[in-house]
């Protein structure tokens, strides 16, 4: 929130002066979007003496509300003055949006999006304003405040929360004594609270005043609700249950079937065996307001004329002869209909899915027939009419399937030891199934956590043996599937068996692909059986439970079929890898990687398969694809881990895919795909593997596009020995094909930066965009101006990273980047502290922080260093350096992927001690890093023999040793013109300057405090001489301080 108006009025915390500035806020916030007329303004800011020159006085103040704001708070156009700022900036505007998107929730049932919004809403502090705009933009967030209220005091009582929604709707109604709906709901709550009778004998008192007031009767939703309370005083409960255990993770569900019963005449709860629907609508019956349940239980009904008969007798209906001799075969409806017609009723029907049609037409007449009536059915599949509301009861979430093996495990064997990772595991496997996880806590009773994982494997033949109260069906894991399975057709079961060898779900497309017709029927059956399970995020997506998946390649394999899916389904993964291969380096590439993430999972089974298989054309194709497509991701890890044993089939001259059959491999690909994972073998560890190289020199030069290039670049970086000169890179950067002279600037600039050459490596880069056209697509000049960003970070040029980060940032987050996006964020926020923008920041990275994804994103950039930085921005010295101490922990235990090198000679380690040695010195705490001072000293000289990562000297990393060293030095040493000279070298080498801790003003400040006028002399003596030719000074300083010290 950058501007507060309601309780004072602020800018990022910081009190805005000016008392006719805040009436210009006031006025463009209340009519935000709209511009405000220049006369209109005047008037409202000036109402008892217009100015001299209203313009001129308009302007000068429109200037200093800027000035004392942002450049972008006010903005000026056509139709006057209006407010530039989002509705998340300003907390009137944010009280507003909170309120929208809390009655559209409701509107759409979202009960969970419409509390938290009208709670956040509440929330906001409003404090009483004299007069002008600022107490009419107070009037009209307190009636916002009021519908916020009211929202939520609905959204509470339709989750079954009545004691928390009854003060809110007394305080609505104390505002609007007439409003007949929020009566309603207020007596609903206070039967609840405080029982029936004081709801009636409140609703007595409404009625006597609305006749005294208006003359006029309460309208037909209370008196509908004053003959529900009426007949509350005798309730009518047949047939429910009362469980012996807590049902657990269905509170949000119950509220939510709740609140449709509350709208709609049919709710069907809908879902796969196994997911405790019985349980839960019996929970339901127990709750529901109506004063007369009815729950009737289908499972033992065999045939469809038999549903109507035992609805019947468990409501007392009697059955005629007529109506068993099928003579008048309405006769019974009608009865039940007559004796469903007097109060208001809930019939719960449950168990329909085998008997779904002869359901649906006894439910569809049952609510034309009657008035008061709601029916709650529990199924597998939906009954299909017009007035029913689908309630699809989801799988348990992680944290309620721990809460509830571990009841259920302490119920079979007290005393049992539950390890809380070991219970993770297990029911992560469990697909949130209630009757899994309380199959397997029974075997605790003669196994280990750790055990009934293993056995998993066999799941049906596991998990056996549960309640022995429970029907059949729920006896064992295998037998609910069954129950479903034998619902299917024939053509039905074909097509369960062969898509669940989709590991990761499947699209249509795909689905029409491996089966060789069209899908759509059978996908329909088994939706609605609730066998397959339906997503949309972007695309339309199929996947089956794994517990589903199991059994259905469990049935693959007993008819003999699994062969011949799993080459269907290898040819389909050829197929659609080609074609996303073809796209993804082309201007469709936004589209591309969306398409190729939706199949990643699917695609790379297949890939893994083909590995284990020495399948060389499959691997070559789709290893091509992923590891570009991960390289865009910015998942390099993945593809490094991958690179070698891909390597090790496609470089396998004896294998398949050489000699006969080689033909399926295209030149293009199989160039691209060995390319591909020798540069991040590259990258990492210094030198691709000669075998590689020698492949990429032996085969054809290829086609001349994308791979090609590649294969010219890793020829031309690499020989047998190591890495080639700059010079040779110079030289294909000067070369006339624009693709490679693009690339080479792309690995030249990274040359330059480890070379320490800031201004170079900027250079090249700026060259490399400038080639950048868009042919293959948005990443290439995206990379560009991240890596742009990046360099100007590392310089402490906090507006030119912006400028940067704000151009790829976009196009990152279209191609879902999401390391390189988190990367910039964080770097973007950084740049905002050391801008002095505390507020904007601390949203950044408090928001990067929470994400689950940031600690792949790799040391300080994501993580505990940049919160750190923010400790420092609010002045809290001891937590800043306590997490600063934390990221050095978590550097050590970086270990995602294995490089030749010590593990303490990586570059997040090395930074992150550099960091906490620098701040530590800063903080006046230099005491407290000794011992990393010392290992640091001792490091720097192997680093200099060639021990580091990738066996070569990285300057800039040398750098951020030399500042710590160099700083400590300083401040603890009586050498300072040695200190002095290792700070001006750390400069040189071009050391890490992207956090406000390490800027290099903070040392000059330093400098200035330890040894005054000698920073600038240093720095000057080294200005203008190659890093690479400084490691003598450097390693001679370093080598005084290691005597000294």
């Amino acid at each position: 929130m950058n501007l507060t108006l309601l309780d004072g009025v602020t800018w990022d915390g910081l009190p805005v002066p000016g008392e006719r500035g805040h009436q210009l806020l006031a006025a463009l916030t209340l009519a935000a979007p709209r511009a405000v007329g220049v006369g209109d303004l005047v008037e409202r800011l000036w109402p008892e003496e217009e100015p001299a020159h209203p313009e001129k006085a308009l302007q000068v103040l429109v200037s200093r509300t800027r000035a004392r704001t942002s450049a972008d708070a006010v903005l000026h156009g056509a139709g006057g003055y209006r407010l530039g700022l989002r509705e998340d900036q300003v907390d009137a505007l944010e009280v507003r949006r909170l309120v929208r998107q809390a009655r559209e929730a409701r509107g759409a049932g979202d009960l969970d999006v419409a509390r938290y919004a009208a709670h956040d809403a509440l929330g906001v502090p409003l404090s009483a304003a004299a007069a002008g705009p600022l107490a009419d933009l107070a009037e009209a967030v307190r009636a916002d405040q009021d519908t916020a209220r009211r929202l939520l005091g609905s959204v509470l009582l339709a989750r079954g929360d009545a004691a928390a929604a009854l003060p809110l709707l007394e305080a609505v109604l104390a505002q609007h004594p007439g409003d007949e709906e929020v009566m309603a709901d207020l007596l609903r709550a206070e039967a609840d609270v405080r029982g029936v009778p004081a709801a009636l004998e409140h609703y007595a008192g409404f009625v006597e005043r609305s006749l005294d007031v208006s003359g006029a009767e309460p309208g037909e939703r209370l008196r509908r609700l004053h003959a529900e309370l009426l007949a509350r005083e005798a309730p009518v409960r047949e047939g429910l249950q009362y469980e012996a255990s807590p049902l657990i993770g269905r509170d949000d569900a119950v509220a939510d079937v709740r609140t449709m019963l509350a709208s709609a005449r049919v709710v069907s709860m809908v879902g796969p065996g196994g997911l405790g629907k019985t349980r839960m609508a019996h929970l339901v019956g127990r709750l529901a307001q109506q004063p007369v349940v009815y729950f009737v239980e289908l499972a033992g009904v065999n045939a469809p004329e038999g549903v109507a008969r035992k609805v019947a007798a468990d409501l007392g209906v009697r059955d005629s002869l007529a109506v068993r001799t099928g003579q008048r075969s309405t006769d019974l409806r009608g009865r039940i209909a007559e004796k469903l017609a007097g109060a208001p009723t809930l019939l719960v029907l449950d168990n329909c899915e085998h008997l779904v049609d002869a359901v649906a037409d006894l439910v569809a007449f049952l609510v034309v027939a009657t008035d008061g009536l709601r029916v709650l059915t529990t199924s597998r599949a939906p009954l299909g009419i017009a007035a029913e509301q689908v309630y699809p009861l989801a799988q348990l979430h992680e944290e309620e399937a721990v809460e509830l093996f571990g009841q259920r495990a302490r119920a079979a064997r007290p005393g049992v030891r539950l390890e809380p990772d070991e219970v993770r595991a297990l029911v992560a496997r469990l697909d949130g199934l209630p009757l899994a996880i309380e199959l397997a806590a029974a075997k605790v009773r003669v196994m280990a956590v750790e055990e009934i994982t293993r056995r998993l494997e066999d799941r049906f033949g596991l998990l056996t043996g549960g309640d022995r109260t429970a029907p059949g069906r729920h006896q064992t894991l295998e037998a609910v599937i069954d129950w479903s399975w034998n619902l299917l057709r024939a053509e039905d079961q074909q097509a369960l068996r062969w898509l669940t060898v989709f590991p990761d779900g499947f699209s249509l497309a795909g689905a029409e692909a491996l089966l060789g017709h069209d899908p759509l029927p059978s996908l329909a059956e088994l939706i609605d059986q609730s066998l397959v399970v339906v997503t949309e995020t972007g695309s339309l997506r199929y996947r089956f439970l794994e517990t589903v998946r199991e059994y259905g390649l469990k049935q693959l394999d007993a008819v003999g079929e699994h062969d011949e899916a799993m080459a269907t389904l290898r040819t389909w993964a050829l197929a659609h890898g080609r074609a996303l291969g073809a796209r993804l380096f082309t201007r469709d590439q936004v589209a591309a990687m969306t398409d190729t993430r939706a199949e990643v999972g699917n695609l790379a089974a297949v890939m893994r398969t083909a590995l284990d298989a020495r399948d060389r054309p499959t691997v070559v194709v789709l290893a091509g694809l992923l590891a570009g497509f991960w390289s865009i991701e910015g998942d390099h890890i993945t593809v490094l881990n991958l690179a070698s044993p891909v390597l090790d089939v496609v470089l396998d001259h004896d294998g398949p895919g050489y000699g006969e059959g080689a033909g399926e491999v295209d030149l293009d690909e199989l160039l691209g795909t060995i390319s591909m994972m020798l540069i991040n073998e590259g990258i990492f560890s210094g030198h691709p593997r000669p075998d590689g190289l020698a492949e990429l020199g032996r085969l054809p030069a290829g086609s001349g596009g994308r791979a090609s290039v590649t294969r010219s670049m890793l020829l031309a970086m690499f020989h047998e020995d190591g890495p080639r000169s700059v010079e040779d890179l110079e030289q294909l950067a000067e070369a006339g094909d624009r693709l490679l002279a693009r690339t080479a600037l792309q690995w030249l600039s990274q040359r330059w930066e480890n070379e320490g050459e800031l201004d170079q490596a900027r250079r090249a880069l700026e060259s490399s965009l400038a080639l950048c056209d868009g042919d293959d697509g948005p990443w290439t000049a995206a990379l560009c101006e991240s890596m742009l960003a990046g360099l100007a970070s590392q310089e402490g040029d906090a507006e030119t990273c912006l400028r940067h980060a704000r151009r790829a940032l976009p196009v990152m987050e279209q191609l879902g980047a999401t390391q390189d996006t988190l990367e910039l964020r964080a770097i973007m926020a950084l740049c905002e502290l050391k801008l002095g923008r505390v507020d904007s920041a601390r949203r950044t990275l408090e928001a990067i922080a929470a994400d689950p994804l940031s600690n792949a994103a790799g040391g300080w950039s994501a993580g505990l260093l940049s919160l750190a930085e923010l400790a420092f921005a609010d002045g809290d010295v001891d937590g800043g350096l306590d997490l600063v101490g934390q990221s050095v922990e978590t550097a050590y235990g970086m270990r995602a992927i294995e490089l030749p090198v010590e593990h303490d000679l990586t570059p997040w380690v090395l930074f992150s001690e550099t960091v906490s040695v620098f701040t530590h010195v800063v903080h006046n705490r230099a005491e407290k890093v000794a011992p990393l001072v010392a290992k640091l000293r001792s490091e720097l000289p192997r680093i200099f023999d060639g021990a580091g990562h990738r066996g070569e000297v990285d300057v800039p990393v040398v750098g951020c040793i030399l500042l710590a060293l160099g700083g400590y030095d300083l401040a603890t040493g009586d050498d300072p013109e040695r200190s002095i000279d290792a700070l001006a070298l750390a400069r040189r080498f071009g050391y890490q300057r992207t956090l406000p801790s390490m800027d290099w003003d903070r040392v000059q400040r330093l400098a200035e405090q330890y040894a005054p006028g000698l920073l600038e002399p240093a720095v000057a003596r080294y200005a203008d001489r190659p890093a690479t030719q400084l490691r003598d000074e450097a390693a001679a300083s370093v080598a005084a301080s290691v005597a000294k010290g």
